[in-house]
């Protein structure tokens, strides 16, 4: 299995300290495949079950899962 990583980053995170710009440069660093993924929503937006963007998050980490696991 070769190596994967993702990010999903929410532009609009309002968590204390959090930086797309940052994340971004850690993205870019990393050696590895990589997918990045922007998500709206906030850092706490997507948790909230049933929404749409609980659907959206848990499905972008599925494929990419689904992706990684059975190459």
């Amino acid at each position: 299995m070769k190596a994967r990583t993702m990010f999903m980053v929410a532009p609009d995170d309002e968590m204390v300290g959090a930086n797309p710009k940052v994340s971004r440069q850690a993205f870019d660093l990393v050696v590895a495949e990589k997918v990045w993924y922007e998500i709206r929503g906030g850092h706490f937006g997507l948790i909230y079950y049933p929404s749409e963007r609980f659907d959206e998050a848990c499905g972008v980490q599925v494929e990419f899962l689904r992706d990684t696991l059975l190459i």
